[in-house]
């Protein structure tokens, strides 16, 4: 069942990711969860895709710890799988991205005492929410930046209780 032609699991892991960012996009649009079509059941549908998107992950990534025989090697081979798409998605959005919906202007923006902290504090997993200059400072949630990219260690106010 888990050989990878016999299962659909990356279609479902594609679709619960796909759950999030829709999930994320209620909220970013209107500064609250509660505006989501599934936060009448007590969960978001980011919340469920979330569990489900895990849920098989965790069945996955213990299978490939399995295969490896050795933590170390398994280690070095997520940190590769996991490190050079943050790092890519990270300066993209920091650098290209930022200055150019930023409220600053390029100079201002790439001066700014916020620049090199979101890129620390993000390359390092140290924080879900570090803000870029001026950047989505006047929509209904402010200051977010790769909210789907970070969004197990942010904290939005959800209208369940599955812990993130």
């Amino acid at each position: 069942m888990l050989a990878p032609e016999r299962n659909s699991f990356g279609i479902i892991r594609l679709a619960m990711a796909l759950c999030v960012l829709v999930s994320h996009c209620f909220f970013l649009a209107s500064g609250s969860s509660q505006q989501e079509p599934l936060a009448w059941t007590g969960y978001t549908l980011g919340d469920y895709g979330v569990q489900v998107f895990f849920i098989l992950s965790g069945i996955l990534v213990t299978q490939s710890l399995a295969k490896s025989g050795d933590v170390l090697d398994f280690a070095i081979a997520r940190a590769l799988r996991i490190f050079p798409g943050l790092i890519v998605c990270v300066f993209a959005t920091a650098l290209i991205l930022g200055p150019v919906v930023s409220n600053f202007d390029f100079a201002s923006y790439f001066t700014s005492r916020e620049l090199p902290l979101y890129l620390i504090k993000t390359l390092l997993l140290t924080t879900g929410s570090a803000p870029l200059p001026q950047v989505f400072t006047e929509l209904p949630a402010p200051n977010l930046v790769n909210l789907s990219l970070l969004s197990e260690s942010t904290s939005i106010p959800q209208s369940g209780s599955f812990s993130r």
